[in-house]
């Protein structure tokens, strides 16, 4: 083969073009759906690891509603810190909304706790069971998501 047919030979034509932007294009694309996939629906070990720690520090706090308040405060002290410890190593979309959940539980029993105390003398039951139902809700949802 002589130099003037390998200077007429076409090394890079349209269709290569094509082909590569195409697969640049899959390349990105796949990353970027990888990214959401993981972002969406991951939950990280180190979250799940803290969250439960702090599940447990909650359930815990539940189970001592009838303690005195120097005891229940700090069973609840001991909750917070395992939340802001589980707060911190969320990275994930789904790390955020397990520690918006275990906020959101520990701030339910606290509240359930000061209502109790402040409508027990006069009013009835319907209340506390409705509110009993939303924390159930809450402990439900958190022992779903992480065992």
């Amino acid at each position: 083969m002589s130099v003037r047919e390998l200077l007429q030979t076409e090394i890079w034509s349209k269709r290569t073009t094509w082909i590569l932007l195409v697969g640049v294009v899959a390349l990105v694309g796949l990353g970027q759906l990888g990214s959401y996939t993981v972002e969406r629906f991951y939950l990280s070990r180190a979250e799940r690891n803290a969250a439960r720690e702090a599940l447990s520090e909650i359930d815990r706090l539940q189970a001592s509603i009838s303690l005195t308040d120097d005891s229940f405060a700090a069973v609840a002290r001991a909750a917070e810190v395992k939340i802001r410890n589980a707060e911190r190593v969320e990275w994930t979309d789904r790390d955020i909304g397990v520690s918006f959940l275990l906020s959101s539980y520990f701030v339910s029993i606290q509240t359930e706790r000061m209502l109790a105390k402040k409508h027990e003398a006069n009013q009835g039951e319907e209340w506390r069971a409705k509110w009993q139902q939303f924390v159930a809700d809450r402990k439900k949802k958190l022992h779903e998501l992480l065992d």
